[in-house]
């Protein structure tokens, strides 16, 4: 299949059949795992829920205020009063949030557009924003899919400039790091196959660079721009999983890798805290 970039829904997006990011990275720990929970819809956190409308308000307002109600300042949970007004918005096909969470999200707009560069990633340069891309992985033969946040068609270097935005309780340069490849974050990688499907629909290898907002009281704004060499590295450990799926397609869950025995050592930096020299 030739690459496609789509402008559709998230809905209509998560309901086409295509291998996503979400589901192939648990292949990284287990093969069977990720058969059982592939196509399982489970109720967000709220931490994904604040995310999902940071990303609605920011890359898609329209739809975000299409899609809320924001409560009155004060108002919990499990009221009489909180349960009419989630009546009152189910029947306009609407959901209730904390008013704590829209004075949050207000707030984290104004902030943006205080960063120059995140404002001008975001808003300002030409782009597109939350499209979705399906293409046919040359390696594996899988059909796969991405939505991208933004995708910038061209830069001063003469590539495409794909953007990720994330929300993280920590958005310091120490913490996020390790999340770029600490399971089940992985966000290196959840970029490096974005830039797959980048490459799949232009031809080009995207610059790749996330904006990460802090939930904090403050919420700082961060840019971080990722290294091609990384990426290149992410990109070979995720050919390694897609094979491991398509494996799946073909042969179904190996019994080795549900049945396992075998010889599990403590982690090194504790065997070395106590003194092992072995």
């Amino acid at each position: 299949m030739t690459a496609k970039l789509l402008h559709i829904p998230g809905e209509e997006y998560r309901d086409l059949p295509d291998w996503n990011w979400s589901t192939i990275k648990k292949a990284e720990r287990s093969v069977a795992t990720m058969k059982a929970e592939r196509g399982v819809k489970s109720k967000p956190s709220p931490d994904m829920q604040f995310g999902s409308d940071v990303h609605s308000a920011i890359l898609e307002p329209g739809d975000m205020h299409s899609k809320v109600t924001p409560a009155r300042p004060g108002l919990r949970r499990g009221t009489n009063e909180w349960k009419d007004l989630e009546k009152e918005a189910k029947a306009k096909g609407k959901r209730v949030i904390k008013h704590e969470d829209y004075t949050s999200i207000v707030d984290i707009l104004s902030k943006i557009r205080q960063h120059p560069e995140a404002w001008s990633l975001l808003f300002e340069a030409e782009g597109i924003a939350e499209g979705s891309i399906l293409w046919d992985d040359p390696g594996s033969g899988l059909s796969l899919k991405a939505r991208i946040d933004r995708l910038l068609p061209s830069t001063a270097e003469g590539v495409p400039h794909l953007i990720d935005l994330k929300t993280d309780r920590d958005g310091s340069m120490e913490s996020f790091s390790k999340r770029l490849v600490q399971y089940p974050f992985m966000y290196l990688h959840q970029l490096a196959f974005y830039r797959k499907a980048v490459l799949a629909l232009t031809g080009e290898k995207a610059k790749c660079s996330f904006v990460v907002v802090e939930k904090s009281a403050a919420h700082p704004i961060r840019v971080f721009h990722m290294l091609d060499s990384d990426l290149d590295l992410a990109d070979a450990h995720i050919d390694t999983l897609l094979h491991a799926v398509r494996e799946y397609e073909l042969f179904g869950v190996s019994p080795s890798e549900q049945h396992q025995s075998v010889i599990l050592e403590a982690p090194s930096w504790w065997r070395i805290k106590q003194g092992a020299t072995s």
